[in-house]
């Protein structure tokens, strides 16, 4: 056998060997949103290559059909699903690395409690919407209307409506949001309940034909899909009186605009689900409900609110939600093909 004395294979084949020393592991997490799965795979392929362990074209496939099969059931199971890339050394000596890959399901209350540790408060806007207060007024003498809210937070409209001398029922997903209201009830002897829960679990029911006015702001944008939304109006239609009102608010495109595939997907995993108004009024076939209108939530809230409720730092959040940017990333100066609007409907 022959010696090799040449100092630069010599050196580089020491490399090679002390690369065995290395050690790479890490973890990314994805959203699960389906129509990404090229993409997703590109970017985990980028980060094995980086660190020259490259796939296979054979174990790119068999990457791309276990990413696939996980985006897909987490993305049916919750639109707070995310998709976790774990990867570390195989055994000695191969010098390859393994992975896992699995999903892990979160849920609207879990952000909520997330932001309650991570951000300053206040959580949301300070003033109530001044379109829930107005139509309310039209329903007659307060103590005499009784109205649901669906999501309420921390009571943003809730409490004012409250205050007014409204019967209101609240139901908020979040448990330490309701906490807040009950604690401010009890203090002020409001007519106002507040429960924990989810309006479309099947278990949560309330009075039929109770209320004259069911009002829900920043919930439909939760919404996962058309039949999520189809059964939200089911359920409000069996709770309303005849002539009782529904106002909620939604991103509606605008003009011609149809979201495609991804930018639906991506609208329901960043909280801001797209409807038609064409899918909401298919969603409405067959229910006691009159189509009344929609109008820019923005242009009202301004027109009937204070001067300051839209300075930046009373909107927080809202104000690039409100926009379109929580979904689409465009340059200054241009704006999406959706509008933040309220939709009024009227039960028969």
């Amino acid at each position: 056998m022959q010696f090799i004395t040449d100092p630069q294979i010599l050196r580089q084949a020491a490399i090679d060997r002390h690369q065995y020393r290395f050690y790479y592991s890490g973890r990314l997490v994805v959203p699960c949103v389906p129509s990404l799965l090229e993409e997703y795979v590109e970017q985990f392929h980028q980060v094995f290559t980086a660190v020259g362990k490259p796939f296979s074209p054979e174990e790119l496939d068999g990457l791309k059909e276990l990413v696939a099969n996980n985006l897909e059931q987490g993305y049916a199971v919750s639109t707070h699903a995310s998709l976790v890339l774990e990867y570390q050394p195989a055994p000695y000596p191969s010098g390859a690395l393994t992975y896992n890959i699995s999903t892990v399901i979160g849920s609207v209350a879990g952000q909520y409690q997330g932001w309650l540790q991570e951000r300053e408060p206040p959580l949301f806007r300070p003033y109530p919407d001044a379109k829930a207060i107005d139509l309310a007024a039209k329903l007659g003498e307060p103590s005499q209307v009784k109205i649901l809210e669906i999501g309420p937070g921390m009571g943003r409209n809730t409490l004012p409506l409250g205050r007014l001398g409204y019967q209101v029922d609240a139901l908020e997903i979040t448990a330490e949001f309701v906490e807040h209201i009950q604690q401010e009830v009890a203090q002020e002897g409001l007519r106002v309940n507040a429960r924990q829960g989810d309006f479309l679990d099947p278990l949560i029911r309330f009075p039929p034909l109770a209320y004259q006015m069911v009002f829900a702001s920043e919930v439909v944008p939760h919404l996962h899909d058309r039949d999520e939304l189809r059964l939200m109006f089911a359920k409000v239609s069996d709770y309303l009186q005849s002539g009782g009102i529904f106002l909620f608010n939604t991103l509606l495109p605008v003009g011609d605009y149809v979201p495609d595939r991804t930018v639906r997907e991506l609208s329901v995993v960043h909280c801001c689900s797209l409807f038609t108004k064409d899918e909401i009024l298919t969603a409405l076939e067959g229910l006691p409900f009159q189509y009344v209108m929609e109008e820019s939530q923005i242009e009202y809230e301004k027109a009937h609110q204070p001067a300051d409720a839209w300075e930046p730092e009373n909107l927080g959040w809202f104000g690039l939600w409100s926009t379109g940017g929580g979904l689409f990333a465009l340059p200054e100066g241009q704006k999406p093909p959706i509008k933040l609007s309220w939709v009024l409907l009227q039960r028969n």
